[in-house]
């Protein structure tokens, strides 16, 4: 029988950088194109990194050469790095997230096949997820399942990466009724929703209820503080 799989998006569902991402992001690019690349004014919620490079590079009037992309990606990773482990940053893990991690770190020691598959599906840049992860406490080795930014165009092709990578690593396909996208945009409930997958939205975000719930989630709550929330879901 096809095991729960839950999908985690990061920022503003299990983590909040107080907008360092796009603070780090901007100054970044600002140094390494002297200027001509910005991303003022980029509405990042629910987005993929290199979409959001695209989008500066044009409102920006920049022509990317070959290697810009991955030039400004890796510098950017560094920064982020270092700016996250200083002493006065503003990141925080949102309510519930680590105690909820914890509990599913030993479903997943205790009950062996039919433990559920813990996820991470994220618009960040690999590197990128696992450096604010690993600040805000979280143990990045506990996402089996894990697909990022830079590895589709849109968020429904991750989604469609994740379940590939269920199918790969347990030789059966999933049940998309037992695959839960948490996050809290209405891009996850889209990249959800396209694969036939559980949306739950978590209003921690730019979003509030009515808007997660109008945007059609399946469940939606105020932050995942309450952990029967998701463990209702794989019981």
């Amino acid at each position: 029988m096809p095991r729960t799989m839950l999908l985690f998006d990061i920022d503003g569902t299990l983590v909040d950088t107080g907008g360092s991402g796009l603070r780090v992001l901007h100054d970044t690019a600002a140094e390494l194109f002297d200027g001509q690349l910005s991303f003022e004014g980029i509405d990042t919620a629910g987005r993929l990194d290199p979409s959001l490079f695209a989008e500066a590079a044009r409102k920006s009037g920049f022509d990317p050469g070959p290697s810009d992309h991955d030039r400004l990606r890796d510098a950017y990773i560094e920064a982020l790095d270092r700016v996250l482990a200083s002493v006065d940053t503003q990141l925080r893990s949102l309510p519930g997230t680590l105690d909820l991690m914890a509990e599913l770190a030993q479903l997943v020691a205790d009950r062996n096949g039919d433990a559920p598959v813990l996820g991470c599906l994220t618009g960040n840049y690999g590197g990128a997820a696992r450096v604010k992860l690993r600040a805000a406490g979280f143990d990045p080795g506990l996402f089996t399942v894990s697909v990022f930014g830079d590895e589709a165009p849109t968020r429904p092709g991750l989604t469609e990466i994740a379940l590939q990578r269920y199918e790969a690593e347990h030789c059966h396909a999933p049940d998309p009724a037992r695959v839960v996208v948490i996050g809290d945009t209405p891009h996850d409930i889209d990249c959800a929703h396209a694969h036939g997958c559980v949306a739950l939205a978590v209003a921690t975000g730019r979003f509030d209820r009515q808007q997660l719930t109008e945007a059609g989630a399946d469940i939606v709550a105020d932050d995942l503080s309450d952990a029967s929330v998701v463990l209702d879901l794989i019981r």
